[in-house]
């Protein structure tokens, strides 16, 4: 044993190398105390409930969701995968038109789960119910097949549990889908590279490996990164288990990108396309990103040092742009040096995940480059796909679980260079899971009204709700228009749905009965309205927070448009 003695005449024992850990550190304490197995037991149990939790607390049908969630309710009733609508040309005349804009199978699972349950928000809670409790079995089993020790395993699950997420938050359907399908692909996929016979394995797999692009368009290159890595390996270590399952695995691939592509073509959002180098300087700091949530983090900077939010964001985004480039680069040689082979469990997981990873970050860099950030039709936005942290998501899992292996699992003496780091990432995760569970002690309501959004909201279908009940008394329609969601709302509540916002400018509005359209719409947003809030008869009904709800009496007329 080396022996120091600081100023202060405290005496610090250092281990030589091979000798035992010092038992005072944190860390040892950590190692001690998380590697039992009734605290596995209590982190998993924590996990799933605390995620449970934050899930329903921030859970909003409405926007993307509730446009999948319509699809697949009309799809159980036999209208296929569509929305509900009517148009200006006549009011009265509804029909059934195909969703555009997402790929069909959350409103598939939706269907499934809305046949017997018949209540549009419970059904999409249980989906992300089922999806929480697999997510972490499956987390448990692949970071086991990586042979993590156990400690860090609870440590991962506890994080996983408590972060905040910007998909949580924005409640969108499909991102926690693609990052568990991801987990359960590539323990399926080491099972096929370390079990002799894995018959099932290599049957769902080939399901499960397609489900991806079923949910997300942009997951459509990454349903080719595991047969080609089988195909590849089995071709060169002339493995004919590999190289068969690998077969079935791009057969499966290519039939089901062909039948999604078949189906329904990708969808890109309606702005103006060229060549935009600068929005590739939008990247996300997924080096930030991937260890905590950035909002938290930026509001306690802005109020600690008057550092404005805006700023704080643009420096991280500086800040991580070269290393992240540089990490792309340093997975994708160190693969390469190894000619993409796997000889172990983890080999296999870094492969799965630098070559999904180039994908991923490829497809957005190559959309924001040839679509403008600047896009919408009732506002002026600036967005770019490049900028979406949520996007990120089986990108931010790599790199997390890259990191832990990296601190954590290298038996050889630990440099003090890495133990600050091991004190960082600890650090990081700390603040996340206390984060979390504090936020759930201080705003968790059952009914949320803590959420003003979901308050907000509830009060917009309310009110939406008493004028189609006021208005069916005097045998008058009811057509909700300009906020997608309040027209989807409107449909489910008896009423109507306008889709297409810019129909409410035209000079000649039609129906075959007498309709009372509502149109709500952000402040923002009124200047694009102009031409329709000049009509005669417009009444403002009502304002609930940032939304206005202008009210317009269509007549009953006897020549339509076609």
């Amino acid at each position: 044993m080396a022996v120091l003695t600081n100023p202060n005449h405290m005496s610090l024992t250092i281990p030589d190398n091979g000798s035992r850990n010092n038992t005072n550190t944190p860390l040892t304490f950590l190692k001690k105390v998380f590697s039992r197995n009734d605290v596995s037991v209590i982190c998993l149990l924590l996990a799933i409930v605390i995620k449970i939790l934050l899930f329903f607390y921030f859970q909003q049908t409405d926007n993307d969701k509730l446009n999948q969630v319509m699809a697949g309710k009309n799809l159980l009733e036999g209208h296929g995968l569509t929305i509900k609508q009517v148009h200006i040309s006549n009011l009265s005349k509804e029909s059934y038109e195909r969703l555009v804009g997402w790929p069909p199978a959350y409103s598939v699972l939706f269907a499934i789960i809305y046949s017997w349950c018949k209540d549009v928000d419970a059904s999409s809670t249980i989906i992300d119910i089922i999806c929480i409790i697999s997510f972490f079995i499956l987390l448990q089993k692949l970071l086991r097949q990586l042979k993590f020790p156990v400690y860090l395993i609870n440590v991962l699950v506890l994080f996983y549990g408590c972060a905040i997420t910007s998909y949580m938050e924005k409640s969108s359907p499909t991102d926690f889908l693609t990052l568990l399908f991801f987990v359960y692909n590539c323990y399926l996929t080491i099972k096929l590279f370390t079990q002799r016979k894995p018959v099932l394995q290599g049957i769902l797999l080939g399901f499960f490996n397609v489900l991806p692009a079923w949910f997300r368009y942009m997951c459509i290159p990454v349903t080719f990164v595991i047969p080609c890595v089988l195909l590849w390996n089995g071709w060169l270590k002339k493995d004919r288990k590999l190289l068969l399952y690998g077969t079935y695995i791009m057969a499966m691939a290519l039939l089901g990108v062909i039948a999604l592509l078949s189906f329904q073509e990708p969808y890109v959002l309606a702005t103006e396309k060229g060549l935009f180098w600068s929005n590739l300087l939008l990247l996300d700091p997924v080096l930030f990103s991937s260890y905590m949530n950035l909002k938290f983090i930026l509001v306690q900077l802005s109020s600690l040092t008057g550092l404005s939010y805006t700023t704080g964001a643009t420096i991280l985004q500086w800040i991580n742009l070269v290393p992240f480039l540089i990490l792309l680069a340093l997975l994708f040689f160190s693969s390469l040096k190894r000619k993409w082979l796997a000889a172990n469990s983890w080999q296999v997981f870094m492969i799965i995940g630098t070559l999904t990873g180039i994908c991923i970050f490829s497809v957005l860099a190559l959309l924001s480059l040839r679509y403008s950030a600047h896009y919408g039709l009732t506002e002026n936005l600036f967005w770019t796909y490049i900028n979406e942290d949520r996007y990120f998501i089986i990108l931010q899992f790599f790199i997390v679980i890259l990191t832990a292996k990296w601190l954590f699992m290298n038996t050889t003496a630990v440099s003090n260079f890495k133990k600050w780091f091991q004190g960082i990432f600890l650090f990081l995760f700390t603040i996340e899971i206390l984060h979390g569970a504090y936020f759930l002690a201080k705003n968790f309501t059952f009914d949320k009204r803590n959420f003003t959004y979901i308050v907000t909201q509830n009060h917009m279908i309310q009110c939406i709700d008493n004028i189609i009940k006021e208005n069916k008394k005097k045998n008058t329609d009811v057509v909700v228009a300009g906020n997608i969601s309040m027209a989807n709302r409107s449909v489910l509540l008896g009423g109507k749905g306008l889709f297409v916002p810019a129909e409410l400018n035209e000079n000649e509005i039609y129906a075959d009965k007498p309709t009372r359209i509502i149109a709500v719409m952000k402040s923002s947003e009124l200047p694009f309205y102009k031409p329709f809030l000049k009509k005669e008869g417009i009444l403002l009904e009502a304002q609930i927070g940032a939304f206005y709800f202008y009210s317009y009496y269509v007549k009953p007329t006897t020549t339509l448009k076609d």
